[in-house]
C-alpha cells in the first residue's frame, strides 16, 4: 500500500505540471488534468442535489474546465426510481425527479453544456453506464479519469463491472458517509468497490468523519456540509447579482427560507482546486463559489448561449380515444393523454369539449372523465405548456351514438380484428349463488381503444386501451352470460361470449331441487395458462368444499384421460416427464347428494413443435412467447429483486421486438435481441407482468402472470407440500428471503431464428449446455463459463434444434 500511495502521489505531481488552467483571477483553480464524471442522485431521500447540480455545473464553467467534464449522471438513486417524492419547498417543491430534470436542463443551457453529456438515470440508466463503462476503459496515465460519487454508489460499480479495462488510472472521490453506505436495495456500498477494486488500480479518496487536522491523507476528504450547507442569507450575493445565471442558481434551492445547501459541489471545488493534491481538509466556502462565479476565469460575463439547447416544445398525444370513434351513450368516457417534455417539464394541462375548458391541471395531471355521455358529437381538445412556455394542442372528434340509429357508424376497415379470449370464467362453469367470479381477457392486436363488458345483455363496463378485470359480485341463482368485446383503432370489433351457472344461494338453495348446492373447486396448482420445462414433473393440486354437506369423489383429467380418482381425501396428482405442447386439465368433484362441479385450465410445455405442413399451408405463423420468470402465482419476500425473462421465437420469420408491462405500464421494450429486465426492491402488493413480441409480419403474441411481493402461502398441508415440490420443479430454491432472479436457471437465444449463425447466448445457472437435433442426437456443447456470449453454429444445416441444459430446454431455429 506504501509503494501504490507513492506512485499516486507521484502521478498526481506529474499531473499538476500540465494542468496549468490560465485563471489568473483565481489561483486556487489547480486541476490535475483529465476528464470527470459527476454523479448524482436528487430523485430520492434528500432535496440537496437539485441545487447541488447546477452549482456544480456553474463553478466547473467558471474555472475554465467545461471541456474536461465528459458525463453528468443524474437521479441515479436506482432503489428507488420513480418514486415521485415530494417533500421540499420552493424548487423542491413536487416530483424530486422531474426537479432534477429541470435543474440539469437549466444549467446546462445556462452554461453551454452539450446535451450529450447528460444523463437521466431513470430513464437512460443503461445507456449512462456504457457511458461511464466507455470512460472508464479510455482512462491513461495522461488522460486519467475523476468520478465525483455525489449519490449512492450502485451506478458507479455497475460501471467498473462492465469496463474491461482501464481501472488502475480511475480515481473515485466522496465527502458522504451517507452515500457510501446507503444501500436500501441490496446494491453495492463503498467498501464493496474498495474491496474489489482497489487491487486492480482504482483510486479511492473517501469520507474523513474526523475534524481538526486529522483528514490530510491523499486517499480521505472530509464532508462539505460544515461551510457549505448554511443560512440563506449567507448565499445572498447570488440573488443579488448582476449574473442571471447566479440568480438562476440561487432560484434552485429546494429548502425555501430553512437553509441553502449545494454540499456536493464542495467535492467539485475540491478537485478543481487541486484534488489529492491538496490535503483532504479542504472545505469550499460560499465565499469560495462567490470569486469564481462573479469572476469566472478567462469566460465572457456571462456564457454564451448554446444552439443545441434551445427549448423543444412537449409531445403530446391522445392516449385511448382516436379521431372519429364511436361510443355507447350513457357511459363515461376518459379523456386522458399522454405528454412529455424532454428538456423541462410540463406545467399546465388543459382539456376542452366543444370549445369549453372543462379541466385544468398544474405538473400533476389527472384524467377528466365525460360522464353518462349524451348523443352527439364532442370536439376534444387537449393543451399543454411546458416550463419555458411552450405550447402544443392535439384535437380530436368522437361520436356517441346508439346502435340502429340511421346514422350509425360506417362499416370497419376489412381486415381481421383483435384476438380475444375469455380467460375466466369458463364455458359451463357451475358456481355457488352469491359468490363471485372476475372476468378475466386475453387480448391482442395493435392499436386497442376500448374493451366493454356486457352481463346478462346489458353494458356493465367500459374501458380504454387497458383493460382491468371486471369483478361480478353476489351472483344470484341461475344462469348467466357474460359477453366481451373489443375494438381496434380502425373501429374492428372482435366479441366472445361465454355462458355460466349459479347453482343457487344459501338462503334458499336450489341445486339439485332437494336444498343442495354445488361443491365448491378450486384449482391451486398448476396455474391457468402457467409454462413448464419439457420432462419436468407437474403437481395437480385442489380445494373442494361443500356448504350443506361434503366432497366425497375428486377425478382429474389430462388431456381428456382419466388419470386419477380419490375419495373424500384429495392427495395432489403428479403428472410425471410431462411432454412438450399444450395440456388440458380437468378436475371434477362430486358431493354426498351428487351435484358435480367441473373446473378446467390449460398448461403448456416449452413450445409446441411446428406442423411439418404449415409452411405449405400458407399465411404467417404467430410468434412463441414464454415468460420463463417470474413464476406465475408466487409469493416474494418485500425487498426482492425479480428478473423478468422471456423466451420467443418465430418459425417462420423473426421477432423485432419484445416488450414488457407490469402492472399495465410499458417498462422495457428491446428489438430483435431480449436482454432481461430487473424490477429492483419490489414494495408489498400483487403485480401483472404481461409480455408481448411482434414478428416481422406483424404479428403479436401476449403471456400474462401475476405473482404477490409480500403475501401470504397457503398453510394446508396438501398445498404445502404441493408449494415445495413445484419450487423444486421450477428450479426455485425453498429458503425463505433468497431472491428468485438468484436461483431460476434460464437460458435465452436471440435473435430467434438465428441470422448470420452467430447465437448472442444469455444464460444462468448451467454448467454446460446442448444443442440436440429432433432426433435426440447431441450435435454441439458450449462450455458456459459467461452469462452473455456468442456462440458460433456455423456448422449446423438449417432446421430446428433444441437447447438443452441441466434443468432446462428451448427450442431454436436456424434459417
Amino acid at each position: 500500500m506504501k509503494t501504490q500511495l507513492k506512485l499516486i502521489a507521484l502521478l498526481f505531481f506529474s499531473h499538476s505540471l500540465f494542468s496549468q488552467s490560465g485563471c489568473n483571477q483565481n489561483p486556487e483553480v489547480n486541476f490535475p488534468g483529465g476528464r470527470v464524471i459527476m454523479s448524482f442522485d436528487g430523485n430520492v431521500h434528500d432535496d440537496d442535489d437539485i441545487v447541488a447540480l447546477p452549482m456544480s455545473l456553474g463553478i466547473w464553467w467558471a474555472a475554465g474546465l467545461k471541456n474536461n467534464l465528459v458525463q453528468v449522471e443524474y437521479n441515479n438513486h436506482v432503489c428507488n426510481t420513480g418514486a415521485n417524492e415530494n417533500d421540499g419547498s420552493g424548487a423542491g417543491s413536487g416530483d424530486d425527479s422531474q426537479n432534477m430534470r429541470s435543474s440539469a436542463n437549466g444549467a446546462m443551457n445556462r452554461f453551454n453544456y452539450s446535451p450529450s453529456i447528460f444523463y437521466d438515470y431513470e430513464n437512460q440508466g443503461s445507456a449512462s453506464t456504457s457511458k461511464m463503462a466507455n470512460e472508464i476503459e479510455k482512462s491513461t496515465s495522461s488522460n486519467p479519469l475523476w468520478i465525483l460519487a455525489a449519490g449512492p454508489m450502485e451506478t458507479i460499480w455497475l460501471a467498473l463491472e462492465k469496463a474491461s479495462g482501464g481501472h488502475n488510472n480511475v480515481t473515485i472521490i466522496s465527502h458522504s458517509n451517507w452515500n457510501e453506505t446507503h444501500s436500501d436495495c441490496n446494491g453495492h456500498t463503498w467498501s464493496d468497490m474498495k474491496n474489489k477494486y482497489q487491487s486492480r488500480g482504482v483510486f479511492f479518496v473517501g469520507f474523513c468523519a474526523a475534524s481538526g487536522g486529522s483528514c490530510s491523507g491523499i486517499s480521505q476528504l472530509v464532508d462539505q456540509n460544515s461551510k457549505l450547507s448554511t443560512a440563506l442569507s449567507t448565499w445572498g450575493w447570488m440573488k443579488n447579482s448582476g449574473k442571471e445565471y447566479n440568480n438562476y442558481i440561487h432560484s434552485r434551492n429546494p429548502f425555501g427560507n430553512e437553509k441553502f445547501d449545494p454540499s456536493d459541489a464542495g467535492m467539485v471545488y475540491y478537485l478543481l482546486s487541486g484534488g489529492p493534491n491538496k490535503n483532504g481538509e479542504k472545505r469550499a466556502t460560499p465565499q469560495d463559489f462567490q470569486k469564481l462565479l462573479e469572476n469566472p476565469c478567462g469566460q465572457a460575463s456571462s456564457p454564451a448561449p448554446n444552439p443545441d439547447t434551445k427549448n423543444n416544445p412537449p409531445t403530446l398525444s391522445f392516449k385511448s380515444l382516436v379521431a372519429d370513434m364511436y361510443v355507447v351513450p350513457g357511459t363515461n368516457v376518459d379523456i386522458e393523454f399522454d405528454a412529455s417534455d424532454n428538456d423541462g417539464q410540463v406545467v399546465k394541462y388543459e382539456t376542452y369539449v366543444n370549445g369549453q375548458l372543462m379541466d385544468e391541471d398544474g405538473s400533476k395531471y389527472t384524467a377528466y372523465t365525460l360522464s353518462n355521455i349524451k348523443e352527439g358529437t364532442y370536439n376534444l381538445k387537449a393543451l399543454i405548456t411546458d416550463n419555458d412556455g411552450a405550447t402544443v394542442t392535439k384535437s380530436i372528434v368522437i361520436i356517441a351514438q346508439k346502435e340502429g340509429n340511421s346514422n350509425n357508424p360506417p362499416n370497419p376497415p376489412s381486415g381481421s380484428g383483435p384476438s380475444l379470449t375469455i380467460q375466466s370464467p369458463f364455458e359451463n362453469q357451475v358456481v355457488p349463488a352469491g359468490s363471485s367470479l372476475t372476468l378475466n381477457l386475453s387480448v391482442s392486436g395493435s392499436g386497442i381503444v376500448q374493451h366493454q363488458v356486457f352481463y346478462n345483455g346489458n353494458l356493465v363496463d367500459t374501458d380504454g386501451g387497458d383493460y382491468t378485470p371486471y369483478a361480478l359480485e353476489n351472483i344470484k341463482a341461475g344462469n348467466h352470460t357474460i359477453t366481451a368485446e373489443v375494438t381496434d383503432k380502425d373501429g374492428r370489433k372482435t366479441q366472445k361470449s361465454i355462458s355460466f351457472t349459479a347453482g343457487g344461494d344459501t338462503n334458499n338453495p336450489q341445486g339439485n331441487g332437494s336444498g343442495d348446492t354445488a361443491p365448491i373447486l378450486n384449482i391451486s396448482s398448476p396455474r391457468n395458462n402457467e409454462s413448464f420445462t419439457p420432462g419436468k414433473s407437474v403437481v395437480v393440486d385442489v380445494s373442494a368444499s361443500d356448504r350443506n354437506g361434503k366432497v366425497v369423489k375428486h377425478e382429474i383429467y389430462v388431456n381428456d384421460v382419466l388419470v386419477d380418482t380419490d375419495e373424500e381425501s384429495f392427495t395432489s396428482y403428479e403428472i410425471p416427464n410431462i411432454d412438450r405442447g399444450n395440456h388440458t386439465i380437468e378436475v371434477v368433484v362430486t358431493d354426498n347428494d351428487g351435484q358435480k362441479t367441473l373446473k378446467s385450465i390449460n398448461i403448456s410445455a416449452g413450445f409446441n413443435l411446428p406442423d411439418p405442413l404449415e409452411e405449405l399451408k400458407g399465411g404467417n405463423r404467430e410468434p412463441e412467447l414464454s415468460i420463463l420468470s417470474p413464476v406465475s402465482a408466487a409469493n416474494y419476500p418485500a425487498g426482492s429483486d425479480i428478473s423478468i425473462i422471456l423466451e420467443g421465437g418465430d418459425m417462420d420469420g423473426e421477432i423485432v421486438q419484445y416488450q414488457i408491462f407490469v402492472n399495465g405500464e410499458l417498462v422495457d421494450t428491446d428489438e430483435s435481441e431480449f436482454t432481461p429486465y430487473l424490477m429492483q426492491n419490489v414494495q408489498e402488493g400483487n403485480y401483472t407482468v404481461k409480455a408481448e413480441v411482434t414478428d416481422d409480419s406483424g404479428a403479436v403474441t401476449t403471456q400474462t402472470v401475476t405473482f404477490n411481493i409480500g403475501g401470504t402461502a397457503s398453510k394446508s398441508a396438501s398445498s404445502s407440500a404441493k408449494n415445495t415440490q413445484v419450487i423444486k420443479n421450477t428450479g426455485l430454491a425453498v429458503e425463505e428471503g433468497q431472491r428468485e432472479a438468484d436461483h431460476l436457471p434460464y437460458a435465452v437465444i436471440a435473435p430467434n431464428p438465428v441470422v448470420n449463425k452467430m447465437i448472442h447466448l444469455s444464460q444462468r445457472g448451467h454448467e454446460y449446455l446442448q444443442v440436440i437435433d429432433l432426433s435426440g442426437v447431441v450435435l454441439k456443447t458450449i462450455e458456459t463459463a459467461q452469462n452473455e456470449m456468442l456462440v458460433n453454429v456455423s456448422e449446423l444445416a438449417p432446421g430446428i434444434y433444441i437447447l438443452a441444459g441441466n434443468d432446462y430446454s428451448s427450442k431454436f431455429v436456424i434459417k
